[in-house]
């Protein structure tokens, strides 16, 4: 899977190609049968299945875009997110169709170190590259972009983002993050409308 499509989620785990572990009881059906903590796991979509099966960090959130800073800091420090890396690459899309795909805007970050988890092995003389803020200063500036196109309320922007009527149930904007694979550094952030009702 290319890092930009962003279509697909990344895989839990290591990602490591590791020798398996043959004990001296084995056969050859327990050792295939035994599960790669090295490994990757692929997405379910159940949240315990998918929970890192070697990394007690990850999840998803979601929050609304009145958040506070400190508190979004908190809460990407609960999750281990690598704030302070500045070598990373970006990925982004836009929903054509919000109220289907139930995104308006999206980014994936992959620390420089991660691109092998995508089939993309940096050549050794590379250098990482180098982006003028840390993550944490990109969710940052992501989300601020955002709340200047969309607003911070129930703009007119949003209008109709989520099938609101405008009156009974009016769009709002918000955010989700996700750590697709804690151990590599892929993240991905995402502004989404939803329904403020009466």
């Amino acid at each position: 899977m290319p890092p930009g499509d962003l279509r697909q989620y990344a895989p839990t785990g290591l990602g490591l190609a590791a020798p398996l572990v043959v004990r001296p009881w084995d056969n050859l059906e327990d050792v295939l049968g035994r599960g790669d903590a090295y490994g990757v796991t692929q997405r379910t979509g159940d949240p315990i299945l998918d929970a890192p099966i070697n990394d007690a960090t990850g999840g998803v959130i979601y929050f609304d875009s009145s958040i506070e800073p400190q508190r979004l800091s908190t809460v990407l420090s609960l999750l281990d997110v690598r704030s302070a890396v500045t070598g990373y690459a970006v990925y982004a899309a836009e929903s054509a169709d919000s109220a289907k795909d139930r995104y308006l805007a999206q980014i994936r970050i992959v620390d420089f170190r991660a691109m092998n988890l995508f089939g993309a092995v940096p050549d050794p003389g590379d250098a990482p590259w180098q982006q003028p803020i840390d993550i944490a200063g990109l969710i940052a500036a992501f989300i601020a972009a955002q709340k200047s196109i969309w607003g911070d309320g129930m703009s007119s922007a949003l209008a109709g983002t989520l099938n609101g009527d405008g009156d009974w149930a009016r769009e709002k904007l918000a955010f989700g993050f996700m750590v697709e694979n804690a151990y590599n550094g892929v993240y991905r952030l995402w502004s989404r409308p939803w329904l403020v009702t009466k």
